[in-house]
């Protein structure tokens, strides 16, 4: 009972958690089982009345948050912002590349000249090896 809204609190109060994936998974594993506590001592309540019982998603976090090692923040914290600068370096890269590829063929018309060399050999009986012939 009441599995979808316990996942959607859980992605709310989840994406406030400076945490890793184990950590969330905990998470989300305490709140479930305290939902399902309280529907066992209360089987007729509304969603209402159990997400007053839980607190708000931020309370819940930072509840949990404070029972975790106080260093545990400031890693995840840092890691995130790590993730959230690669993505960035790595979106403008790409949008670098569409440019510069857009302004080749914009310069180009779409047009690309391959030049291609030819080397022709000479396969006679009085050389052991095979020479390059010159073009004339």
């Amino acid at each position: 009972m009441y599995e979808r809204e316990v996942k959607d609190y859980c992605r709310r109060a989840g994406g406030l958690l400076a945490c890793g994936r184990t950590q969330r998974r905990e998470f989300n594993r305490l709140t479930a089982q305290s939902v399902r506590d309280y529907l066992q001592e209360a089987p007729d309540a509304s969603w209402t009345e159990v997400e007053q019982i839980l607190g708000s998603p931020q309370d819940a976090a930072d509840a949990f948050m404070e029972s975790m090692p106080p260093d545990t923040a400031e890693r995840w914290a840092g890691a995130r912002k790590r993730r959230l600068r690669l993505a960035a370096v790595s979106i403008c890269l790409v949008i670098a590349l569409l440019v510069g590829v857009i302004a080749f063929f914009w310069k180009t018309d779409g047009v690309v000249i391959v030049e291609t060399q030819t080397t022709f050999y000479d396969f006679g009986e009085d050389t052991p090896f095979p020479t390059p012939m010159p073009l004339k």
